[in-house]
């Protein structure tokens, strides 16, 4: 398929921060959430076609494909461990383990956090920078996984954007990771 070959360990590498939309922190502490003012910009994601803001408040990075070591006994979206600038970080297809259509081309990876608090995730492209507004709308249908872990949704220009837990989200994606690799 288009995203293995996009993940081939013959791919050419490289890495970049991705800038802070703002000067200042726009997250809470506590909760992660955009915070709700008007001017502030999150970055925006596809994943499966679905669209989803990430919360720049923190370590965010967006790499070309690199090398990713399968791991064996693991579940089909979890792509494995790749070396992010000397961590070993889990890598997930998060429209794979919806069922979602993934693109044939074009995919990078989204790393969130930094040294071993670090995850990563395929996007179906480059992040986009968006003004968040700071009221916030009724949710769009998104998939169950999606869903379980979305906080808000915001209004924009090209459509329904959608805030999710990505802490929570990647921390029950790494159990059931573990889980498939110990048989528990």
């Amino acid at each position: 398929s288009g995203a293995k070959t996009a993940m081939s360990p013959n791919a050419a590498s490289s890495t970049k921060a991705v800038p802070s939309p703002n000067s200042a922190p726009f997250g809470d502490a506590e909760r992660g959430d955009v915070t709700r003012r008007v001017g502030v910009r999150a970055y925006g994601v596809l994943i499966g076609g679905q669209r989803l803001l990430l919360d720049g408040s923190g370590a965010v990075r967006v790499l070309e494909p690199v090398p990713i070591a399968r791991l064996p006994n693991t579940h089909h979206w979890f792509l494995g461990l790749a070396n992010v600038r000397g961590n070993l970080v889990p890598v997930y297809d998060l429209a794979q383990w919806q069922g979602l259509q993934v693109p044939g081309s074009g995919r990078m990876l989204v790393v969130v956090g930094n040294d071993d608090e670090a995850a990563a995730t395929v996007i179906d492209r480059a992040p986009r920078s968006l003004l968040v507004p700071s009221t916030t709308c009724a949710a769009p249908a998104l998939s169950e996984g999606f869903a379980a872990h979305a906080k808000d949704a915001f209004a924009l220009e090209d459509g329904v954007w959608t805030e999710l837990d990505w802490n929570e989200l990647f921390q029950q994606l790494q159990l059931a990771a573990v889980m498939a690799v110990t048989g528990s």
